[in-house]
């Protein structure tokens, strides 16, 4: 297992996040401008309430049965591949049938919950009885084979697009929305399930003995985790059930948006995790290179997104132009959001399981808090700013916990990295600038910036372009783009 193929993998998986991130985006844009935000609110209430039950019923076994089939594929032991893969499946499908069911069951009383209505809770029941399956993504992600999840989740994506905008345009409203949902899940796990079946075939029985190893590999990810998804999910239902369905479409769209933005650099940590985790020395010298290579990707992105909020909104109606300052707030966390998610990866890879439980604890508690001070004042930016505050908090917790293993942030790199895009976004505002101007005044004199300030090295671009371009089409390409990096770099 090369490295090689670890940061391919790495990039499929980020690629397919970005794919479902736009795709997503312009599915919702769509589907708003037919048949309006309260369609919008009410869709992702229903998901965000399933996709919550699903993260607490989880207990780890996502991370657990990834940890087992790596190891045995180390031993090349394929019959132990199965049972404790099969094994998982059926406890989680059990877990999550009795659960769903219990869900439509409740639905035919009439009981509501978080302001669901019984429909909209008989398929909040329906949706987390089919994520039984959603264990089929493991095993692509196992084998480092994730170029099949990139290519699931596009076809899947577009299935959603087709089947959910259909439905609505021909009035079926948020039962129309949350069917194109289903459609992707449902396709997803189809194409996943056949490639499962073809590389783990053919199904054991039930193992007592693989349920515990799977549970107590996972368990120590899964709390922090499923917090951080609780939180997320509370944020969306506590603002449906205190401001109605327009409001969550607001946060939701918001949300959405800073992901994406937050992901351009983000992501670039996810690459290096494994790299981490294999290495017995450098490891703190490899995390601050990600770390300080996620900032200086991001931040520019977050300056623009500060100072016109309103572009990226206005795609789906000049309605949502009223979530730009919930907007703001959401990309401000993604700083702080970053220097956690480094320390996380460092900890996690030197195995102190308590660390990850305490920084989880206390980046994610506080913002559950808030929520039930700022939701009900303010709604939508309520929300924002319990997310962002308790990134803040966390980022606390997180220095805290660095010192501890006495990893040393360089505060010096981080100001360089903030000041040309701060300095030029101010410029921007004062002048009124034009977003296009804007936009590329930001990016050309951070970039420059960057360069001179040695935030981004020579070696920089040498190891991440040979990680996503193959080696012959490099070679082809360095002696037109070599001249230009030696008269930036000499400059």
């Amino acid at each position: 297992m090369s490295l090689g193929k670890i940061v391919r993998g790495g990039l499929w998986l980020y690629l397919s996040s970005l794919t479902n991130n736009i795709l997503g985006f312009f599915y919702w844009m769509i589907i708003s401008a037919i048949g309006g935000s309260t369609v919008l609110g009410i869709t992702t209430a229903i998901v965000g309430f399933s996709s919550m039950i699903t993260s607490i019923l989880g207990l780890g076994i996502f991370v657990g049965i990834q940890r087992y089939i790596g190891l045995f594929l180390g031993e090349k032991n394929y019959e132990k591949i199965r049972v404790y893969f099969w094994t998982s499946l059926y406890f989680r499908t059990i877990i999550n049938v009795t659960i769903g069911t219990i869900l439509i069951i409740l639905s035919q009383y009439n009981i509501m919950l978080f302001n669901l209505k019984p429909e909209m809770l008989r398929i909040a029941g329906l949706i987390v009885l089919i994520n039984s399956f959603t264990i089929f993504t493991t095993v692509p992600l196992s084998f480092i084979d994730t170029k099949i999840n990139f290519l699931s989740n596009t076809v899947s994506q577009l299935t959603k697009f087709v089947t959910g905008i259909t439905l609505v345009y021909l009035g079926f409203g948020w039962i129309g929305a949350v069917t194109g949902s289903i459609m992707y899940a449902t396709l997803n796990i189809i194409i996943l399930g056949i490639y499962t079946l073809k590389h783990i075939y053919p199904l054991k029985t039930f193992d007592i003995k693989a349920l515990k190893d799977v549970v107590s590999a996972g368990i120590s990810s899964w709390l922090p985790g499923m917090i951080a998804m609780v939180t997320q999910q509370t944020g969306i239902l506590a603002v449906f059930g205190t401001s109605g369905a327009s409001e969550t479409g607001y946060y939701y769209v918001a949300n959405s948006i800073s992901n994406v933005v937050i992901m351009l650099g983000s992501s670039m940590l996810g690459l290096l995790l494994p790299l981490l985790s294999s290495m017995k020395d450098g490891r703190k010298r490899a995390n601050w290179r990600a770390l300080r290579l996620s900032l200086a990707i991001m931040t520019p992105a977050i300056l623009f997104i500060i100072l016109y909020p309103w572009l990226p909104l206005s795609l789906l109606g000049k309605e949502y132009i009223a979530a730009s300052i919930i907007l703001i707030v959401l990309s401000i966390k993604g700083i702080p959001a970053s220097i956690i998610g480094a320390i996380n990866s460092l900890i996690y890879s030197y195995g102190l399981y308590k660390y990850i439980l305490i920084l989880g604890l206390f980046q994610n508690i506080p913002s559950m808090i808030l929520y039930s001070i700022l939701v009900p004042k303010y709604h939508g930016l309520g929300a924002a700013l319990s997310v962002t505050m308790g990134s803040i908090i966390g980022l606390i917790v997180a220095l805290v916990l660095a010192r501890k293993i006495q990893y040393r942030i360089i505060w010096k790199e981080i100001i360089y990295i903030l000041t040309p895009p701060s300095l030029i976004g101010a410029f921007c505002f004062f002048t009124k600038l034009n977003w296009i101007l804007g936009g590329i005044l930001i990016l050309t004199v951070s970039a420059f910036s960057y360069i001179k300030l040695g935030i981004i090295t020579k070696k920089d671009l040498k190891e991440i372009s040979s990680s996503i371009i193959p080696e012959p089409q490099l070679k082809r390409i360095i002696p037109y783009v070599k001249p230009l990096l030696d008269l930036i770099y000499g400059f």
